[in-house]
């Protein structure tokens, strides 16, 4: 059984993706309540009938900070197995890199060499990521957003919709980098800038 935690748009892709792979293993939507006509299932539920070694989990928030701090709440319950990497067919994944359990590359990402991608972490639609970059766990990469070589962006951090990061740069732990910026400068943790440049700590 795969377990779905997450019951809004980004479940909807989760799902068309499930799809594409063939993965045939039954799926489950949970949200911290149920709604039965719509057949999700409750935050409860998943605690009382996850099995660790037969079922998978997949965060389906697009928040970065929600998908961690609901993943270490449900983890004092039990252990959770997060579902091996979901990478759409038209991805194209180059030489020495990896991405861990649990994160999503979706159609037509292309991740260049020396890529590394952490646990619970979201690849857009066309977004394209160069060689040598590093990101931790719970990251979120919109769609169309564009990240040159030997970047790094740390834990629990958002990279709007087709936005820009330039070589070399650093981005912060719960950073958020808003839609359509060009980032030229490293970002400090809890940072927040938006397309009209005002930097803006958390």
């Amino acid at each position: 059984m795969i377990f779905i935690y997450g019951a809004g748009a980004r479940s909807k892709l989760i799902i068309k993706l499930l799809k594409e792979l063939k993965i045939k293993k039954r799926y489950v939507l949970i949200d911290k309540k149920s709604n039965t006509k719509k057949k999700i299932f409750s935050e409860e539920y998943l605690i009382k009938k996850f099995r660790h070694k037969k079922d998978e989990l997949i965060l389906g928030f697009s928040s970065p900070v929600k998908k961690r701090e609901t993943y270490k709440r449900i983890s004092k319950y039990k252990k959770f197995n997060l579902i091996k990497p979901l990478v759409s067919k038209s991805a194209i994944i180059k030489t020495n890199s990896s991405i861990g359990k649990g994160s999503i590359v979706m159609d037509n990402a292309y991740l260049s060499q020396n890529v590394k991608i952490g646990k619970n972490c979201f690849i857009g639609i066309n977004a394209l990521i160069s060689h040598d970059f590093k990101c931790d766990d719970y990251v979120e990469i919109s769609h169309k957003v564009k990240i040159a070589g030997n970047v790094k962006i740390h834990e629990s951090s958002f990279v709007g919709l087709g936005s820009i990061i330039i070589q070399k740069k650093e981005i912060g732990k719960n950073s958020f980098v808003g839609a359509g910026v060009l980032l030229k400068k490293n970002l400090a943790e809890n940072s927040k800038i938006t397309l009209k440049q005002k930097l803006k700590i958390k």
